[in-house]
Order: structure tokens, then C-alpha cells, then sequence
């Protein structure tokens, strides 16, 4: 008789990962083995940075732990990242052992988009080692606090590259704390028309405009062609001095999907059906912003991460069990929110948009909400007695 158990790898501890193993540590599973491979031991909530750039909140109060998770699910926990994946073969390769291939019987990808420095570089010439890169988080938070302090010490220009909600509320965010330290120091944001936040005469964008507008942050509608030392070349030849660049567009996906046999996006995301399955290789799912769901396309923010996660867990134990799969259902719209950094937050519904003090209480709330779900809770759970069969 053969008692060897499913080996399931959860890859990546996004969001909707997180909420995989909330639900793991109330209902362990029998005849499954599972595996967390990611590089952090305290990925951050990704809604909180802003609040945490601002100074709002300490950066422990958007971390969440994963050690007490891990523990409660009987879990092995590997620090690393995937370097690469081979599906047909059920392998995936890590960075740190190189030379030894993880198996898995089931795998499950949420490690979110990337901005790899060579894909920064091929995006923009001269960024590797010029620029600032939002993601990793993590690595992001270590360098800004660091550049905090260099701030306070000399003048500084900081220049904002990409427009889409998450360049908007970082600059705001940066202004707000470089002002409030008393810092010499100026924040740009170079827009480039492709990546602006929302469509001209919107709602949402006269807000942003009016926000950005009264912190004072100066916005370039043309688009960062090269990066050189100590400036920043955009497309109508202007030469813009600064001194840190920190990046929010060109999120892309990891390049170790390219080579992995899965099918992709025509981005190079995976491409997952209405379960968050992948459309070629039933024993591999995928959520978050590596993930494209094909059946109904949705933007890629934490509000659908956290939703898809929701009933995540319950499908990766009907699959391993061979039960039919529900599908996720997708929201048309989602409440999106946007700290504005002075003391007020933009929550948008389709095309309704409002800014206001009570928004952001309301996002404060919400988010307090999600991290209390998702934290050291799993502390005063007991180890279960028993295990689902």
C-alpha cells in the first residue's frame, strides 16, 4: 500500500497564500505534505506601505509573521525563491541550492510581479543600480528608511516613475514624510501618458490632480527613456535632476515562468482559468498579480488578491482529493482606496469617487481589519487534534 503523501507547495506568501494557511492551521489536511518557499519571514502588507512611507504607522504594524503559521499547519518553511520551474517535471530550482530541484505533486504560485534589474534595465537603460525598485517590498522599505536619514542631511531630489495608483499614492506618501522631517527635498512624478491614473476629466484623476497639486509635487506627462547619474532623460529631451528614482511601473512577470511549460499571458503571466488553475497544467494554481485569469481579466491590485484567496484553500484540497472545483467568482468592480497623505483617502466605485477624512478612517479600518485576520492569531491556536480526511 502506498502512504505517501501529496507534497503540495504553496510558492510566494502573498496575500492570498496567507489566507491558504490561516485556513491550513484550523483544518489540517491528511495525506498532504506542505511547503512554503518564500524569501521573507515577514512579508508585509502591501495596502499598508503607504501608511508606513507616511510615517503613519511602524513598519511592524504592516509585517505580519509567518513562523506562527507555519508552526500551526506542521508546515516546512523553506527561505528562498524560485530561479526556476519546470512543470512537466515538477521541479522547481531555488537560488541559494541551485543544484537541488524541489519535487511537488501540487503546486500553488503567488509570489506577485517582478522588477528584476535586468527587466528594470531592458525597460529603462541605465537603471541597474541607479534606481529604487518598489518590489521586493521588503527591500524597498530597508532603503527608503536608510535614504530617510540621508534626506535630513542634504538636499534631495526624488523623482516618482509611473502613474497608475500605486506612483500617485507613493508620492504623495514620500512628500508627506520628507515634510514632515523638515527634509530640503523635492518628489516629482514622471507620468508618462500610458501610465496615468485614470482617464482625463474623471472623477479619480481631477482628485489625484488636486492632491498632488496641494503637496506641492511636481507631475511630467512624458515618459523616462534613461536613467544617468544623478538624472533622470525623458522623451521631449528635458534632463531632470534626481537623486533617488524610485520605480512603480514596469511591473512584469518572474522570467523564470518563461521556460516553465505553463501556459502564459501574452505578458507572461500565468494564464488561469475561473478556479485560479492554470489553463495547461491542472495540479498548478496561481493568484495575485502573477496570474491572469483568461475568463474574466481583472486588474491586478491586493483588493483581488485577497478575494481570490478567500476560497483558495478549499479548492487546492477538492483538487487534491479529485473533487469538482467552484469557481471563484469574479467582482466587476471592487472598492478601491488610495491614501491621499493628508489625512484623507480617495475610495473609488466605478466611476463614482470621493475623497474625504471619513475614507480614510474607513480605510484604517478595513485594513486593521484584514491584517488582525491574517496575523499572530494563528499564536493562540492549538495544534488540531484532528486532521480533514
Amino acid at each position: 500500500m502506498n502512504n505517501r503523501r501529496s507534497q503540495l507547495v504553496l510558492l510566494g506568501a502573498g496575500l492570498g497564500h496567507l489566507q491558504v494557511l490561516r485556513d491550513w492551521s484550523q483544518r489540517l489536511h491528511k495525506g498532504v505534505e506542505l511547503t512554503v518557499i518564500t524569501p521573507s519571514p515577514q512579508p508585509t502588507y502591501s495596502p499598508g506601505l503607504s501608511a508606513w512611507v507616511n510615517g503613519e504607522c511602524q513598519a511592524s504594524d504592516i509585517n505580519i509573521a509567518l513562523e506562527p503559521w507555519i508552526k500551526a499547519c506542521g508546515a516546512r518553511w523553506i527561505q528562498d525563491r524560485c530561479i526556476g520551474l519546470d512543470v512537466h517535471a515538477r521541479t522547481i530550482q531555488l537560488r541559494n541550492e541551485p543544484e537541488r530541484l524541489l519535487h511537488f505533486d501540487w503546486l500553488s504560485i503567488n509570489t506577485g510581479s517582478s522588477m528584476g534589474l535586468q527587466q528594470l534595465e531592458d525597460l529603462l537603460p541605465g537603471a541597474k543600480g541607479r534606481v529604487l525598485p518598489v518590489r521586493p517590498v521588503e527591500q524597498f522599505m530597508d532603503y527608503w528608511a536608510r535614504a530617510l536619514e540621508t534626506a535630513k542631511q542634504r538636499r534631495m531630489a526624488v523623482g516618482v516613475i509611473g502613474a497608475g495608483a500605486a506612483g500617485v499614492e507613493l508620492a504623495l506618501a514620500l512628500k508627506r514624510r520628507l515634510s514632515d522631517v523638515k527634509a530640503q527635498a523635492s518628489v516629482s512624478l514622471i507620468a508618462g501618458d500610458e501610465h496615468w491614473l485614470a482617464a482625463p476629466g474623471s472623477r479619480a484623476r481631477r482628485l489625484a490632480e488636486r492632491a498632488l497639486q496641494q503637496a506641492h509635487i511636481q507631475v511630467l506627462h512624458q515618459k523616462c527613456t534613461q536613467v544617468g547619474d544623478g538624472e533622470l532623460c525623458l522623451d521631449n529631451g528635458m534632463r531632470l535632476a534626481c537623486d533617488l528614482p524610485i520605480v512603480t511601473t514596469g511591473s512584469m512577470a518572474p522570467p523564470w515562468l518563461r521556460n516553465s511549460g505553463l501556459a502564459l499571458d501574452a505578458h507572461g503571466y500565468v494564464a488561469v482559468n475561473a478556479h485560479q488553475q492554470s489553463t495547461s497544467h491542472l495540479r498548478v494554481f496561481a493568484l495575485g498579480d502573477v496570474a491572469t485569469r483568461v475568463d474574466r481579466p481583472h486588474a491586478k491590485n491586493a483588493a483581488y488578491a485577497l478575494h481570490a484567496g478567500q476560497q483558495h484553500a478549499q479548492t487546492l484540497w477538492a483538487a487534491i482529493q479529485g473533487l469538482d472545483l467552484k469557481p471563484i467568482p469574479t467582482p466587476r468592480r471592487l472598492l478601491q482606496f488610495m491614501n491621499t497623505s493628508d489625512g484623507r483617502a480617495t475610495v473609488q466605485w466605478g466611476d463614482s469617487c470621493i475623497n474625504a477624512g471619513w475614507v480614510l478612517r474607513w480605510k484604517r479600518s478595513r485594513d486593521e481589519a484584514q491584517l488582525a485576520a491574517l496575523r499572530h492569531t494563528a499564536e493562540a491556536l492549538p495544534p488540531p487534534s484532528t486532521a480533514v480526511d
